[in-house]
């Protein structure tokens, strides 16, 4: 299943369409930073896709539970951009 966040009145320069996939066999929850007035919070299970539109400098925050520990990764979104020769590899 694929999770989509795209805010209609989202009126923001250099938005770009971009794509996270949960590639780990665990559970994850990803919060969007970089977008003023505006929060995302999604839980992403195992092989799952997430698509949302976000500025270039923004960041994708990826939080993973392993026992008592917590991991957190920031990911910037200039790395989850689509581009059309990838099109083939998100699907």
């Amino acid at each position: 299943m694929t999770q989509i966040f795209f805010p209609q009145d989202l009126e923001l320069k250099n938005k770009h369409l971009c794509c996270y996939i949960n590639r780990t066999n665990k559970i994850v929850i990803v919060r969007l930073h970089g977008i003023p007035k505006r929060d995302c919070e999604r839980v992403i299970f195992p092989q799952e896709r997430f698509l949302f539109e976000a500025p270039i400098v923004s960041e994708l925050e990826v939080v993973q539970a392993y026992s008592t520990n917590i991991f957190k990764d920031m990911i910037p979104c200039s790395e989850l951009i689509v581009k059309e020769n990838n099109l083939t590899n998100v699907v």
